[in-house]
């Protein structure tokens, strides 16, 4: 019984060649056939999202900035506001509400916070991670200022917990104010030295200066000395 033997596999088509072969091919007139599913793999590759890889960002110095310039000015309010507010007690109208008029320190301490979240809103994040980030943060601690106010409305008041954050940031306070100095003394100090130096450089060049003024008088004066006495030897000969 003899085997059937099998079907001859269908080719699937041409080798790939390279881009120089085929250029080659094109010049000399050698027409290649195209693989299968080339045409078919192009289409699919023209529909297909296009994806753009962005670089790294780097951190806007700007937007840095005003984000440093509004927890700096959160500090200011808390140390300003906060203690007052807290101690204070909540005066409400006969109906249970709470009246601005009535509660000028609070309201105000409110009404300050809520203009730093507008100024964080206005922040250009540019889409960078780092600034995304640091941006959400002052958000946040803004926020919680917002809902210890809250909490006071509706009776908490002054309480140990408080003492401790409102001293946290009294020494953060501090902190930035020693560094704040030491920042505006290094360019005033390093001016000085500057000057300090000009004017030792300036000092030595004229004491250079005056050395050889001073060896050419001398010199002339012996010289002087010299020619007196030999006229005077010449009249005694």
């Amino acid at each position: 019984m003899s085997s059937a033997t099998p079907p001859a596999a269908k080719p699937k088509g041409s080798p790939a060649l390279s881009a120089r072969a085929q250029r080659r091919a094109k010049r000399a007139g050698i027409e290649i056939p195209a693989e299968e599913g080339a045409e078919e793999a192009k289409e699919e590759k023209k529909k297909a999202p296009r994806i753009i890889k962005k670089a790294p960002g780097i951190p806007a110095p700007a937007a840095l900035a005003g984000l440093r310039e509004v927890l700096a000015d959160l500090t200011s309010l808390r140390l300003k506001h906060e203690k007052k507010v807290l101690t204070t007690p909540v005066r409400k109208e006969e109906d249970g509400t709470i009246a601005p008029h009535r509660n000028k320190a609070l309201f105000t301490y409110e009404e300050a916070l809520l203009a730093l979240l507008i100024r964080l809103d206005g922040i250009d994040v540019e889409g960078i991670p780092v600034v995304k980030n640091a941006r959400r943060n002052a958000v946040v601690k803004v926020q919680e200022r917002l809902k210890r106010l809250d909490a006071c409305k509706k009776g908490r008041g002054w309480d140990d917990e408080d003492v401790k954050e409102l001293g946290d940031a009294e020494e953060a306070a501090e902190v930035a104010a020693v560094v704040e100095t030491q920042a505006k003394a290094k360019p005033a100090a390093k001016a000085k030295g500057k000057k300090a130096a000009g004017g030792k450089l300036a000092t030595s060049s004229a004491g250079g200066l005056s050395t050889p003024l001073i060896a050419a008088a001398v010199l002339l004066a012996i010289a002087a000395l010299v020619y007196f006495n030999l006229e005077k030897l010449q009249n005694l000969l």
